[in-house]
């Protein structure tokens, strides 16, 4: 990535505060809302050139980014880089056109296509902006939690299987943190108030972000030095 050029950041759920610093510290960085189609267009019109960073985008509502847009901006020499939801989602589709992935999500997608991860692994329902206050939970987060409990035992790996092949059957708006507390509790006798008070640990959506942005402030930094 060159820190020496403008970047524009398209995100909203993924977001955190430590996030939201960085790209107030990050110089010639836009914080733009979650990418949706006609985005990408409207900013090479207005001339852009520059670092793409897409993690969270529209759909349903509106027409999601489509590839057609994505390939005008790389052919304009816009480097483009997906992380932690839509990003993600896009970068391993368009993985041998130049859009680059990152992060622990991307590489879930990309690891094992055996896996049958499905657009809605990184879907969420959240209210409007700027707050985009989560009301249900991305089944990816719910994976990386279940993935912990079995390496501490709370349960066996069929039962996590079980509980994950629940979940992907159902709307993803009605995957809520109180259902799956529920679901793990038919499996085990622990008590998992505790893990649940740091469910924050599991939103790799949010830390894939958080770490992107970390790095690109510290390529700046350098630069600054140099």
């Amino acid at each position: 990535m060159n820190p020496s050029l403008p970047t524009l950041i398209f995100a909203g759920p993924s977001l955190t505060p430590e996030s939201k610093q960085l790209i107030d510290s990050i110089p010639q960085a836009t914080l733009c809302p979650p990418i949706q189609r006609g985005d990408l267009p409207h900013w090479l019109q207005q001339g852009f050139r520059g670092n793409l960073i897409i993690a969270d985008g529209l759909f349903g509502q509106t027409l999601a980014v489509g590839h057609a847009e994505i390939r005008e901006a790389l052919a304009k020499e816009c480097q483009v880089y997906g992380v932690s939801s839509m990003g993600a989602i896009r970068a391993y589709e368009m993985r041998h056109m130049g859009v680059m992935g990152v992060g622990q999500v991307y590489a879930r997608f990309a690891q094992d296509e055996a896996e049958d991860f499905q657009d809605d692994e990184v879907t969420l329902l959240h209210t409007t902006a700027p707050e985009y206050r989560a009301l249900s939970e991305p089944l990816i987060h719910l994976r990386v939690c279940v993935d912990d409990f079995i390496a501490k035992k709370i349960f066996s790996p069929k039962a996590g299987t079980k509980i994950i092949q629940h979940l992907k059957q159902m709307y993803f708006g009605d995957r809520t943190l109180h259902l799956f507390q529920q679901l793990v509790a038919q499996h085990t006798t622990d008590n998992i108030s505790s893990y649940m008070n740091v469910f924050e640990n599991y939103r790799i959506k949010n830390s894939d972000l958080t770490t992107f942005l970390r790095r690109i402030f510290l390529e700046n930094n350098l630069l600054l030095q140099d």
